[in-house]
């Protein structure tokens, strides 16, 4: 029982107590966020009687409105701090879930999501800016700390959003906005006090002038890999369901598949945690993380067994556990003082953009290509996400040839 409690403790001591504030925050936030995306097809469709491509029409609006309320986002908290863009974008979310669930006109509801999907991505860059200044020391753990929260957050929400739906549609936005209300409650009484106060960029050392117009085309590069990561990674949720359904898999074995990632992103974390350990440099582990995609996709490439579905997600899910968390890593270390904010909002942007593209690039290509080249298309996209990775870091660094880690920033340190 001691030993079950030493345990705990230093699990609990891993993250300064501001962090777990960060934490439990993002699994509320990603929690109500999955009551409201999984059933928003459904409900355009079934509902409102739209065909299904107009239901992923919507989305993609949505998707799209995310990249400028990342950016909005990312510039407000340089501004003025993450509490206040937080609470906005909360509060905004929270009346749009209100007016969704009051209407029942498509157009006024596809507006209203557009809507939603710009406000609720004002959340995300304050969120790991904070990481990023809070604890600058944490490096990795840091970001892995809120990459895994999300999940979680996005596996809860994702389980009780069932339940609510089973019983009507309309109280998904609901429970979405009550949850988004307790988010609010949390940040507005939590996230106050001298770690979340906004510092000033005169009290921390800044880049010399070079240093930050390099700075310009590396989060570029960082941003087109993400992007193109996001655009192939969203075929699992689109595409690939539906190869899976026309070779006669029952939704059952589908959502196996998504149930093994979230068990693996839980339990694979000492994995990964080693592996950063082992590469703290955030290019070689996303590097790492690139060469899962490519073997996970060329295994779908050439086998249409089920076991080539479930080794492939495997693949997937350790890939994205180690770039997903990388990237924000990057940026924060990138970022001149005074703009961490800025630099996530660009990297949550290229999240969206890859996410907003992905089903519109996925549908083109089913209907012009064989299976096996579809996946052969989207090796090609993560080869080249790879590539960009690894030519981040040289332009970061300049003539040098390598990148200057600012004072006090672990590269890869993961407590996680």
């Amino acid at each position: 029982m001691s030993r079950g409690r030493e345990r705990v403790g230093r699990w609990l001591s891993a993250y300064p107590a501001p962090v777990w504030r960060l934490i439990v925050g993002t699994i509320i936030h990603s929690g109500g966020f999955a009551f409201f995306w999984p059933f928003t097809t459904l409900y355009v469709h079934v509902v409102l009687g739209q065909t299904l491509a107009v239901s992923g029409a919507v989305l993609m609006a949505q998707a799209g409105a995310g990249v400028a309320g990342a950016a909005v986002g990312g510039a407000l908290f340089d501004r003025w701090g993450g509490r206040r863009p937080i609470l906005a974008g909360v509060a905004l979310s929270v009346l749009l879930l209100a007016a969704m669930a009051a209407t029942s006109q498509f157009v006024v509801f596809a507006a209203l999501v557009t809507l939603f999907g710009f406000a609720s991505s004002v959340v995300s860059p304050s969120l790991y800016a904070y990481a990023a200044t809070i604890w600058p020391e944490g490096g990795r753990a840091a970001f892995n700390a809120l990459y895994v929260a999300r999940n979680v957050g996005v596996a809860l929400g994702t389980v009780a959003g069932g339940l609510v739906a089973a019983v009507s549609l309309h109280l998904t936005f609901i429970a979405a906005g009550i949850l988004f209300v307790g988010f609010w409650l949390m940040a507005y009484w939590g996230y106050r006090g001298a770690a979340f106060a906004l510092r000033a960029p005169k009290a921390r050392a800044a880049p010399a002038a070079r240093s930050r117009l390099l700075q310009v085309p590396a989060v570029l590069l960082l941003m087109v890999g993400l992007g193109l990561d996001w655009t192939a990674y969203t075929q699992w949720q689109t595409t690939t369901a539906a190869y899976m359904h026309a070779q006669g898999f029952a939704l059952p074995a589908y959502s196996v598949l998504w149930t093994l990632n979230g068990l693996l992103i839980l339990g694979g974390q000492p994995l990964t945690s080693g592996i950063a350990r082992r590469w703290p440099s955030e290019r070689h582990q996303l590097l790492l993380g690139s060469a899962l995609f490519v073997a996970a996709y060329g295994t779908l490439a050439l086998s249409h067994w089920y076991a080539a579905y479930v080794a492939a997600m495997v693949l997937t899910t350790l890939g994205e556990m180690l770039v997903w968390p990388a990237v924000p890593t990057a940026a924060a270390r990138m970022a001149p003082a005074g703009q961490e904010g800025q630099y996530q909002g660009y990297v949550a942007g290229a999240s969206s953009a890859g996410r907003a593209i992905g089903p519109l690039v996925g549908g083109l290509l089913v209907a012009v290509v064989a299976r096996p080249a579809f996946y052969g298309w989207m090796v090609l996209a993560f080869a080249i996400a790879g590539g960009t990775f690894q030519l981040y870091e040289r332009v970061a660094a300049g003539p040098s040839g390598r990148q200057r880690a600012r004072p006090g920033r672990a590269a890869g340190a993961d407590t996680g």
